[in-house]
């Protein structure tokens, strides 16, 4: 089963087109979102992460949600709807998190 996860609205471009623009700019913690993904642990293949952009989390949500993937099933893995723009002014802050095989 493919979930997909909106963690945050926020964004680092102002699309007059996009919805998110108008949305709150609230974001999920990764406890709040393991907390929702539990349920679906035994059966969960891809964890698709949009918004506004993933990017705007900090990457250590990422890494708690690898990490807990890990210790509940092995096999899922994540996947960013993402417009790079913070890869591209900060690339050494997600290098590692890109080259993780999940």
């Amino acid at each position: 089963m493919d979930i997909i996860i909106n963690p945050t609205n926020a964004c680092n471009f102002s699309c007059e087109f996009c919805s998110a623009s108008d949305m709150p700019k609230g974001k999920l913690t990764a406890k709040d979102t393991i907390k929702l993904l539990e349920p679906y642990k035994e059966d969960l293949g891809e964890i698709i992460i949009n918004g506004g952009d993933p990017l705007m989390m900090d990457p250590d949500y990422y890494f708690s949600l690898l990490e807990w993937i890990e210790s509940v099933n092995g096999y899922s893995w994540i996947s960013l709807t993402t417009n790079l723009l913070d890869f591209y002014k900060n690339p050494d802050k997600w290098k590692e998190l890109f080259r993780n095989k999940r």
